[in-house]
Formats: structure tokens, C-alpha cells, sequence
């Protein structure tokens, strides 16, 4: 019964959840210029069991890139910001030294740190559509006595949310980037 549910149930929700977080990355990222340019390259594993799961793998692999280089952006904002000139008047210049190094230190530590709790995230996510996919005989044992028909929803809602934060981790991911840059358009010129 696991296998059946991972098939038809967890597999197909990772994988839409996923490729539509990947799908809403790119075109996010194409409408505020976001460049996601790098390429993503992953080793090949052995042949799964289950096409839906290799699917549901690939589409997270997908979307856990994009999510990562638009986090890069923040960590390239922030070099910047650490590389920029001073001034030429030395009085001035310790104190600009030293907010350019403060703000390119903040770009970089907002940056990994969102993309860090992307990763807690999406591990809570995988977790839960792996419970649903284990449990699922037992859940399906509890549905038939009315007192414990509300694990059902519980269940539901599980599922529910790893396809919601799949899907719109990719978006958010780019509106993170963007915020970065506005920013560092506006307070560098």
C-alpha cells in the first residue's frame, strides 16, 4: 500500500509542486531580469524503482538550483559591495570603508541565511510527503472508525503543504533576489 501511495499520491504531488516552483522561477526571473545563468549539472543515480519518484527527484533537483542561484545573487551583491572604491577624502574614508563592509557583509549573511532555511524547509517538506507515503496503510486503517477520521485531514494538509512550498519556493526565491537588487541599485547607484 506504501509503494501504491508513493506512486500515485507523494510522487505526483514533489514532482507538480517542484516543477512548477522551477517553472515560476524562471519566469520570474525573466521578468525582473534576474539572471539564473549558471548550469546545473546532476550525477546520474541508479535506476529507481519507481519512474514517479525519479521524476519527483528530478523536478526538486531542478528547483533546489534555481532556488540556489538566485541566492547567489545576494552573495555576488554583497562582493561587490565589499570591492567598492572609497572615497578619496581621508576623512571620510575609514567611515565608508567601513559601511560598504557592513552592508556587503549584510547582503551576504541574508542571502545564505535564506538560503539555508530553504534547505530546512525543503527537508521538513520531504519529510512530511515521506511520513504520508509510510504511513499511509495505518492512515488508511484510521479512516474507517469516524473517531479518527480527522487524521485524514491532518494527512491532507501535509500534502497540501509540501505542494504549496514546492510551488512557490521558486517565486519567492526570485522575489528575494530582486528585493537584493532594488536595493543595492538604490543605496549604490
Amino acid at each position: 500500500v506504501g509503494a501504491t501511495v508513493a506512486e500515485w499520491v507523494v510522487g505526483p504531488v514533489v514532482t507538480a509542486g517542484a516543477g512548477i516552483g522551477a517553472e515560476l522561477a524562471d519566469a520570474a526571473a525573466s521578468s525582473v531580469s534576474v539572471n539564473l545563468s549558471g548550469e546545473c549539472t546532476r550525477a546520474s543515480d541508479a535506476e529507481s524503482r519507481m519512474r514517479v519518484l525519479r521524476d519527483a527527484g528530478d523536478a526538486i533537483f531542478k528547483l533546489t538550483c534555481k532556488v540556489h542561484q538566485a541566492g547567489s545573487v545576494g552573495i555576488r551583491l554583497g562582493a561587490v559591495v565589499l570591492s567598492k572604491e572609497t572615497s578619496i577624502w581621508p576623512v571620510f574614508e575609514i567611515l565608508k570603508s567601513c559601511v560598504f563592509f557592513l552592508c556587503g557583509i549584510v547582503f551576504m549573511v541574508m542571502a545564505i541565511l535564506t538560503m539555508v532555511s530553504f534547505a530546512f524547509a525543503l527537508i521538513e517538506a520531504i519529510v512530511k510527503a515521506a511520513v504520508v507515503g509510510a504511513l499511509s496503510p495505518l492512515i488508511m486503517f484510521a479512516w474507517i472508525f469516524p473517531s479518527t477520521r480527522g487524521t485524514i485531514k491532518n494527512v491532507a494538509s501535509m500534502l497540501l503543504f509540501t505542494f504549496v512550498f514546492l510551488a512557490m519556493s521558486g517565486l519567492a526565491s526570485i522575489v528575494m533576489a530582486y528585493v537584493l537588487m532594488m536595493a543595492f541599485g538604490l543605496g549604490l547607484g
